[in-house]
């Protein structure tokens, strides 16, 4: 060193040095996670009272001249959501997580996918704006939520109101799609794979602003759960020119389709979801390209 400067300092073996570390490192603890094996935990189930269960978490600090560790004993009481996964298997681990000062002790369940159904039946669905499904047998689902997406474009975004309607939104496309799988369980589903759809079009400003509240993911996503949990096959096809075909001769004219409804020169008067979804479920049925999702 010039002129001799921390001369105490540069003068030592390195092992004659005191170095806090732990005053150079820097933590943020304000969000973890940590996974606890079942050396660390343990559950006790309780048949009465006012919780339905206790978990006992050992720390990594023992009593005094004691080999027992020290324990927190958290009483867990089971909701609407927790009761869901009352029939599938609770692994041996449970996550401890700490979320902006939260504490959060989660479980973690697994279940063996559906056994595959032998359908015999097959039916095509159509997601849109104005319907939410349209099936190839002419029925619609979810022609009320339309509704539900104007409103949302006029509350103030990030809101309380906004949130809530948001939340509403999101539970009746799960409810509908629900709904639909469970009128046809003895069915196969045949739907479009919208994986490259985009909002942002030359529509204009007021109509894409509608449109970002679409819930095609949302219903694709509930069918694809759906499908490992009920055991129905769900087939994903390009849609392509599936609103625009007749679905009795095949002739592919743009000018058919008229906004919900679909007129053809060959005498096909019909709702345009459901031209829609009948070209849907022939593409699913004969296209060697359709997505199936496979169950074990």
């Amino acid at each position: 060193m010039k002129n001799n400067k921390f001369k105490n300092f540069t003068d030592k073996h390195f092992h004659e040095l005191n170095i806090n570390y732990l005053k150079r490192l820097k933590f943020d603890l304000k969000n973890i996670s940590i996974m606890l094996n079942e050396n660390l935990f343990d559950i006790e189930e309780c048949d009465d009272g006012e919780f339905d269960m206790f978990v006992r978490i050992f720390l990594p600090i023992f009593k005094e001249g004691k080999k027992r560790a020290k324990t927190i004993c958290l009483p867990i009481k089971h909701h609407k959501h927790s009761l869901k996964f009352k029939d599938w298997k609770r692994k041996k681990s449970v996550q401890l997580q700490r979320i902006n000062g939260k504490y959060f002790l989660n479980f973690i369940y697994e279940k063996e996918d559906a056994k595959k159904k032998d359908n015999q039946k097959k039916i095509g669905i159509d997601l849109g704006y104005h319907k939410l499904i349209a099936d190839s047998n002419g029925k619609f689902y979810g022609k009320e939520l339309i509704d539900i997406y104007k409103r949302l474009t006029n509350k103030k975004r990030g809101s309380k109101k906004y949130q809530k309607l948001l939340k509403f939104k999101e539970n009746e496309v799960n409810r509908l799609t629900k709904k639909f799988v469970e009128e046809h369980q003895d069915y196969d589903i045949v739907c479009e794979d919208l994986k490259n759809v985009k909002h942002k079009s030359s529509f204009y400003k007021s109509v894409n602003n509608k449109l970002q509240y679409w819930s095609y993911r949302q219903v694709i996503d509930k069918l694809e759960s759906l499908s490992e949990s009920e055991g129905f096959t769900l087939t994903k096809i390009d849609p392509a020119y599936t609103s625009q075909t007749c679905s009795k001769c095949g002739a592919v004219i743009k000018a058919n389709r008229e906004g919900e409804h679909y007129h053809c020169s060959c005498g096909l008067d019909i709702d345009a979801d459901t031209n829609a979804a009948i070209n849907i479920l022939r593409r699913g049925a004969y296209c060697p390209s359709s997505q199936k999702l496979k169950h074990k």
